[in-house]
């Protein structure tokens, strides 16, 4: 697996990834981002972005596969991270943990966390699906949407904003 890094300053790297990865992006704005101009498969992994403003993990591809832990995280303004996935050609299929969360004060919890994934084939979502206490997650199909066997801390929607 290959993946661009970005880091807090603006840097690029490519990192390849073999065996079962473990990624962390720190910064104001933690972000990993996959993407390929043909399907992306990621499995076995745990990829953690975190940013004070919130960490961002993006997915896309002709179709996704993620079949790993992943979480994305605000660690010190209260506001939520997103995952967001997209499958531009085919299927997206979703299967383990998945956290937008941020770390809140006593005074004021968290908000905001953002989990949503498109695909204009078939979605299949499976696995902990979590986010803060007023985020949003988002599943658009254009063939089957399956989330029976999903657990989601939210309702599920159609859209997100933002």
């Amino acid at each position: 697996m290959l993946r661009e890094r970005r880091h807090g300053d603006g840097r690029r790297g490519w990192i390849a990834h073999h065996q079962r990865p473990r990624e962390r992006s720190d910064g104001t704005a933690g972000s990993i981002h996959l993407s390929a101009g043909q399907s992306v498969t990621v499995g076995s992994a745990n990829l953690d972005a975190r940013g004070s403003t919130g960490g961002t993990i993006t997915i896309d591809g002709e179709g996704v596969s993620v079949g790993a832990t992943l979480s994305a995280e605000g660690t010190q303004s209260g506001i939520a991270g997103a995952l967001r996935f997209h499958a531009s050609n085919g299927d997206l299929f979703l299967a383990g943990g998945f956290h937008a969360n941020a770390k809140g004060r006593s005074f004021q919890p968290g908000h905001g966390g953002i989990i949503e994934g498109t695909a204009t084939g078939n979605v299949t979502a499976s696995g902990n699906f979590r986010c803060a206490p007023d985020g949003c997650i988002a599943f658009s199909a254009g063939g089957t949407l399956d989330t029976s066997n999903a657990d989601f801390d939210k309702p599920l929607v159609a859209d997100c904003p933002g």
